[in-house]
């Protein structure tokens, strides 16, 4: 970090001030594009305008047909809700629903915005706090919807001011997860829960089970009308896609073709082709679902969303790599993810001027990239095996994978073989060794020398410190050097070590210590979780429960509070350089900020995960 801003702590500190939030100048985005892309929906008002919902809450806008993207209002819309499905009201323009579960927990809402997307109401009041996976809307009644639950179906007959549950006399219909209102028979309303499919007659008072031809135990995820004229319907399940020509009343399975039996998605042209979205791709049929093809790369598909007036336009939402086009009605998709930073960017080290990150489930951007000085670009990567861990000693970058352990330098990457090829959870790094943690032993790399040292219950984190290699196993902490292992009596029992700045620090039953000196005292970060940020005067960044975080000094002393961008349990690692603050986040890419001065606290954290309201 840059003297001038140190500087400016030590004068604050001396000068009495409280410890209060770093003015950042603004959050920016690396520009590295990908999102677990949930729900999509063209707006019927503006042509070329769509909506994209991902698992970490945020609602994307794309205004020339999905071929670039921006965040429709805030950077975050929902956050702690997967976004799992959107629709615009065919009644009010501008009015768009969403089908909000949680994350984390079983919870569960529906939000709308008057806005197109870019502000957000809760509209759950009377819902039970269960997951919400679709909705539907009457075609031909101005506020009454329907909402598919973990807890069966639920209706409202006023805009989701008020709720009331419409299968609890069916206990075969508890989880929900697909509805569809009859384009032809606004009365017929049908559901798919996570064993079969369910038909009402009298818009949801009575229902009846449509299970002729369909297997048992038949997840249905989605629910579309087919091209053939009235009556005629497709679901897709967890055992292929099927047919009916009445209504429900009989279904054929379609499977030749399909080599994934999984389906989570399924689009019905109006040209007659059938798309259907699998977790292998998407695949395509011309004959009425006889036979299939594949015309997609083998990515998972979450959805599928054809524009309602151009059926040349299909788009797919994908697991991780976000938003995938096709101008020629589905028989190609390219990339369309421009503007999405959404990936899940799991660790970050500093190394040689340059910033070293790690991607996980991302489908075609996994492993490891590397940002190139100040530059806001980032390039290729390399394509290792899982990443589990980082670390580096100044110059090379260090990964612990699911395949052993990789040596990154400039962009290059090896395995290095004396450490093996198996599972790596742990790795630290200093010049001339490095130490690899698995669930049995640490296999040291020192100068060329392996020496693998058994581990029986070993706790989390790896240390190169003081000459030494310190690991956790059974609750106590053990240093090696080259005199052998010695057991170093800690202030009770030990679950994690990790150094921060120049200083060693263990988190325990009572407290986390630092030791200097040979000698433990108190380390007075009393954040939640902690995280390394690889700068000397400010090592460490403190998360609390809500939206903001703490930069503490070697010593633990509180030196700055900054307001996060994102739900802080969703930062996975930072890094501080030259007054840059860089985070590696679950769902949100990698963000930055410069830090521009110290300034008076702010009243209050939000919650962990800031609900609606009302819910």
């Amino acid at each position: 970090m840059s003297r001038a801003w140190g500087r400016a702590a030590v004068w604050a500190l001396a000068m009495g001030l409280a410890a209060g939030p770093a003015v950042a100048d603004g959050w920016r985005a690396v520009p590295l594009f990908g999102a677990d892309v949930r729900s999509l929906a063209f707006d019927p008002a503006v042509a070329g305008r769509v909506l994209a919902g991902t698992s970490a809450g945020q609602v994307y806008e794309s205004l020339d047909g999905g071929t670039t993207w921006r965040a429709a209002g805030e950077r975050v819309a929902l956050p702690g809700w997967v976004v799992s499905d959107l629709q615009f009201d065919p009644h009010h323009e501008g009015r768009v629903w969403a089908a909000l579960w949680a994350l984390w927990g079983a919870d569960g809402t529906v939000a709308v915005s008057e806005d197109g997307g870019r502000t957000w109401l809760g509209r759950g009041a009377g819902l039970p706090a269960r997951q919400v996976y679709a909705l539907a809307l009457a075609a031909d009644r101005a506020g009454e919807l329907f909402a598919a639950t973990r807890d069966g179906v639920w209706g409202s007959r006023d805009a989701g001011a008020s709720w009331r549950p419409l299968t609890a006399a069916h206990p075969g219909m508890g989880k929900i997860t697909s509805l569809l209102v009859d384009p032809w028979n606004p009365d017929i309303l049908y559901a798919g829960s996570w064993r079969r499919p369910y038909r009402s007659d009298d818009r949801g008072v009575s229902w009846r089970g449509i299970f002729d031809g369909m297997a048992l135990d038949s997840e249905v995820f989605s629910l579309v009308p087919g091209p053939g004229g009235e009556g005629e319907l497709w679901a897709s399940t967890c055992g292929w896609v099927y047919r009916s020509r009445d209504r429900g009343g009989r279904w054929q399975r379609y499977s030749n073709g399909l080599p994934e039996r999984r389906t989570p998605s399924f689009e019905a042209l109006a040209n007659g082709r059938l798309l259907a979205g699998t977790v292998a791709g998407v695949y395509s049929s011309d004959d009425r679902g006889a036979s299939w093809s594949r015309r997609s790369p083998e990515v998972a598909v979450n959805v599928i969303a054809a524009h309602p007036g151009r059926p040349d336009l299909v788009l797919f939402g994908s697991e991780g790599s976000g938003v995938w086009r096709s101008t020629d009605g589905g028989s190609t998709f390219t990339a369309s993810a421009d503007g999405l930073t959404g990936l899940r960017v799991t660790d970050l080290v500093a190394a040689g001027g340059d910033l070293t990150l790690s991607v996980r489930h991302a489908e075609g951007n996994d492993g490891v990239h590397r940002l190139a000085g100040k530059a806001l670009s980032v390039d290729g990567g390399a394509a290792l095996p899982t990443v589990l861990d980082l670390a580096t000693d100044g110059e090379s970058v260090y990964a612990a994978t699911e395949e052993g352990v990789w040596q990154g330098a400039a962009g290059a990457w090896r395995r290095i073989e004396e450490l093996g090829a198996g599972r790596v959870e742990a790795v630290a790094a200093a010049p001339g060794w490095v130490a690899a943690g698995s669930r049995h032993e640490i296999v040291s790399w020192r100068h060329g020398a392996v020496e693998r040292l058994p581990v029986s219950e070993p706790g989390h984190g790896l240390a190169l410190w003081s000459g030494g290699l310190w690991a956790v196993d059974g609750g106590e902490l053990w240093r090696w050097d080259l005199e052998g292992r010695a057991r170093i009596p800690a202030p009770g029992a030990v679950s994690a070590v990790g150094v921060y700045g120049d200083t060693l620090v263990v988190e325990t039953a009572a407290g986390r210590f630092r030791r200097r000196g040979g000698e433990w005292s108190a380390w007075a970060v009393t954040a939640p979780r902690v995280l390394p940020t690889g700068d000397e005067e400010l090592p460490a960044l403190g998360l609390w429960q809500g939206g903001s975080a703490s930069l503490y000094d070697a010593r633990g002393r509180e030196q700055a509070r900054l307001r996060l961008p994102v739900p802080a349990r969703d930062v996975a690692a930072s890094v501080l350089r030259d007054s840059r603050l860089h985070l590696a986040t679950a769902g949100y890419g990698l963000l930055w900020s410069n830090l521009l001065r110290l300034a008076e606290p702010e009243a209050g954290d939000q919650p962990l995960a800031p609900r609606l309201s009302p819910r």
